[in-house]
């Protein structure tokens, strides 16, 4: 099974050892989302 504990725990581990990448890492994974967000709402 997943370990959601586990998993947020090196998340908040990689978020303050790299917060720059972290950083990075989060606006790459939601652009599209924003991309799509702004499409739906323009029409």
């Amino acid at each position: 099974m997943f370990d959601v504990k586990a998993w947020a725990e090196y998340v908040v581990e990689w978020a303050a050892k790299d917060p720059y990448g972290f950083l990075t890492a989060v606006i790459l994974a939601l652009t599209p989302l924003f991309l799509a967000s702004a499409v739906l709402s323009w029409k």
